[in-house]
């Protein structure tokens, strides 16, 4: 995998699928840690210079509470996706599910598409009809940026997204109520479904890295097709028991109660 810029997708001659390997979920992995700790710094310099409003002065230290103790998330992926006419989407991105932490990262992360496919008024991906994020913020999530993404590169290159790979590494990161902070490397339940659409609906064959940073198979058939009762035998609560997560603390601590 070859990774270069953060926001590296370009269109290419369609190659054969992506066979994932530890190594790959171990760069997305640096990448994520790479561009919260850029945007951390951004938002840490300014606070350092001084000469702020009272005001300005507390959204920068809200901002960086959310980078660094929880409430935002950056995800990266390794893209491979046919789009037709013998083209293909390739290439690495990442996203952050603050636009404030883009407008920081030098366009080192993604833009997340049109603003219509944000709010839910645009579909994306493929299918009849297209998937459209829920209203309240899904579609600006880390992860629905890089889909958001590479929907509207197939679009303007008139291609149609079928078939092919992505790798997710997911670094969400939140606070408990026991006072600790935690990481989590799996989708939020919009990202879910979004996920399922993409296997089911478009052919996509996706990968999340688990604690261990190994790829996991997004299985279609095991992820989306079931229904329980019961939340414990749900099929997202059985992908983060295959993710290798704990229920409560994730794969990581940040920092302890």
């Amino acid at each position: 995998m070859t990774t270069g810029n953060s926001a590296a997708m370009t269109m290419s001659v369609a190659a054969a699928a992506t066979a994932f390997k530890k190594t790959d979920c171990e760069e997305l992995h640096k990448k994520n840690v790479d561009q919260r700790e850029k945007v951390g710094q951004s938002v840490q310099r300014e606070l350092d210079k001084g000469g702020l409003t009272r005001s300005k002065r507390k959204k920068l230290n809200k901002l960086l509470k959310l980078v660094r103790d929880g409430g935002m998330t950056f995800s990266s992926a390794a893209v491979n996706l046919p789009i037709g006419g013998g083209k293909a989407i390739g290439g690495v991105a990442s996203g952050a599910s603050s636009a404030k932490a883009r407008e920081r990262s030098k366009n080192a992360l993604v833009e997340g598409g049109a603003g219509d496919a944000e709010t839910g008024g645009k579909g994306i991906l493929c299918g009849s009809p297209k998937y459209r994020h829920p209203e309240g913020g899904a579609g600006g999530h880390a992860e629905a940026k890089i889909f958001n993404q590479v929907s509207e590169m197939a679009s303007k290159a008139k291609g149609a997204l079928s078939g092919g790979s992505v790798l997710f590494n997911v670094n969400w990161r939140y606070a408990q109520p026991d006072g600790g902070v935690y990481e989590s490397g799996m989708p939020c339940r919009n990202c879910y479904r979004m996920m399922c659409h993409a296997s089911k609906k478009c052919g996509i064959e996706i990968m999340l890295c688990d604690a261990n940073n190994e790829p996991v198979k997004f299985d279609p058939d095991k992820e989306c097709n079931k229904k329980s009762k019961n939340p414990k035998d749900s099929p997202y609560k059985k992908l983060d028991e295959r993710m290798k997560e704990h229920a409560y603390k994730g794969r990581r601590t940040v920092s302890a109660p």
